[in-house]
């Protein structure tokens, strides 16, 4: 069979097609969360309180600029903020290396979408989800244990901060699913339906 005819046949399979729009899109969505995790807290930490600003039309402060923004030649907020968490050693170079080629596959994923799916030899990787859950995790960590939690006063009678381990934002929840969606694991699926169960009587 010629390799036009095994693309015919991969695109107008429904299932085979149903299943790579599903990989595609919990990729693109996952990506989209680690590029929340990489600017989105650097950013809420320079946020300008309105209240005491002089300027209501500035929502960060100059510092965001300086110790940010400007780490990056272009002004490039994602760059920038990559460089951040570097220099801050939230994450290292090779975390800093990973970034840019999940990026470059989100690319690929998002531009050539219409390869993806008929392209008989191209398989889409889902074993980047790891990779990505792998550096959200260090980075929402970091911040929930290092910001968050040692300036909220909820938290101000706990003194053993050091030791806990066992934290997960959000992001970290909801990619574990989308996780177990894409690999089709039973969790997932089993969660729903106590979920349901837990909430029939309400």
């Amino acid at each position: 069979m010629d390799k036009a005819t095994k693309d015919w046949l991969k695109l107008l399979d429904p299932l085979s097609t149903r299943e790579n729009l599903t990989k595609i899109s919990v990729l693109i969505t996952a990506f989209e969360f680690l590029k929340e995790s990489i600017v989105e807290n650097i950013r809420d930490l320079y946020l300008v309180d309105l209240n005491k600003s002089i300027n209501k039309n500035q929502v960060y402060s100059d510092d965001y600029e300086m110790e940010v923004l400007s780490l990056d030649k272009n002004k490039n907020i994602f760059s920038a903020s990559v460089k951040w968490l570097v220099r801050n050693e939230v994450i290292d170079v090779d975390d800093r290396k990973k970034i840019y080629e999940l990026r470059e596959y989100r690319n690929r994923l998002t531009h050539e979408s219409i390869k993806f799916l008929s392209d008989s030899r191209l398989e889409i990787d889902v074993s980047i989800l790891e990779d990505i859950y792998k550096i959200i995790k260090k980075i929402d960590k970091w911040w929930i244990l290092e910001v968050d939690m040692p300036t909220n006063p909820d938290f101000s009678g706990v003194h053993d901060l050091n030791n806990i381990t066992d934290v997960f934002s959000m992001r970290m929840i909801v990619l574990q699913l989308l996780e177990d969606i894409v690999s089709d694991n039973e969790k997932s699926t089993e969660l729903y339906y106590n979920f349901k169960e837990l909430i029939k009587d309400e």
